[in-house]
């Protein structure tokens, strides 16, 4: 498992990951997870001790996590949790 956290700019909906998170041959949905990715995002404040799990209007490509809900809040940080392709 492969653990990314990544300081959110104000305009920015795209980022890099560290690695490109594994495709599942067998997709399915789970709560709180991009199955078909094995992904798990979750987005805070810089100062905040926990976060809030981003269910919706996140999509995975490659090695890019990008916001298709709009930009997170210049202060966000992404906790970005996946298993990583081999």
């Amino acid at each position: 498992m492969v653990y990314d956290v990544i300081q959110a700019g104000s305009a920015t909906v795209a980022w890099a990951l560290s690695a490109t998170p594994i495709s599942l041959a067998s997709p399915t949905l789970q709560d709180d997870w991009d199955i078909e990715k094995a992904v798990y995002v979750k987005t805070k404040t810089s100062s905040a001790s926990t976060g809030t799990r981003r269910r919706s209007n996140v999509a995975v490509s490659g090695g890019t996590v990008t916001f298709t809900g709009g930009t997170p809040a210049s202060a966000t940080v992404l906790q970005v949790l996946f298993a990583k392709e081999t």
